[in-house]
């Protein structure tokens, strides 16, 4: 017995699975508990949701039943036309205005870090004097104002390490 490719049947399957990971928070149907605001920030694809967002009844235990009320949230929350499926183009909407809310994120705490003289703008100076100058400053060993080959590579590995969660 041949199996046959079912794009609409694959389509909605990865979409199910997708919506679980888009960062929204709207309950659905009549019996659904509505998910609490979020603590912190959501999670991004691939990584684990904030423990707060998930128990929604602040128990202490994230139960099959709240995650299964965030999932069918997230799923309707993408379902942009409400037919109980997930297009690409639903599904590409979703995510990008996910991407949306986190970058803005981002940029908010990108001025709070930035901005040294409080108008909630961050001016060339303050961009210039802000991690970019201490992280050359960290970089260069022998305090000559420049960074040798030597130095440079030493950074990029010290990154690297960060990144990894080594350092």
């Amino acid at each position: 017995m041949t199996t046959r490719f079912r794009p609409v049947a694959t389509l909605t399957a990865v979409a199910v699975v997708l919506a679980a990971a888009l960062p929204v928070g709207i309950a659905v149907g009549q019996d659904a508990t509505p998910p609490a605001p979020p603590a912190t920030e959501d999670a991004a694809p691939g990584r684990m949701p904030v423990f707060e967002d998930m128990d929604t009844d602040g128990d202490g235990t994230i139960t099959a039943e709240e995650r299964a009320a965030r999932a069918a949230a997230r799923f309707a929350a993408a379902d942009a036309d409400g037919n109980g499926t997930l297009s690409a183009e639903e599904l590409v909407a979703a995510m990008t205005a996910a991407e949306a809310e986190r970058q803005a994120r981002r940029a908010a705490r990108m001025v709070e870090r930035l901005d040294t003289d409080g108008d909630g703008a961050v001016s060339a100076a303050e961009f210039a004097a802000g991690p970019s100058e201490r992280m050359f400053a960290r970089l260069d060993a022998d305090n000559d104002g420049t960074l040798s080959a030597e130095e440079w590579e030493a950074g990029r590995e010290m990154m690297a390490e960060m990144r990894d969660g080594r350092g």
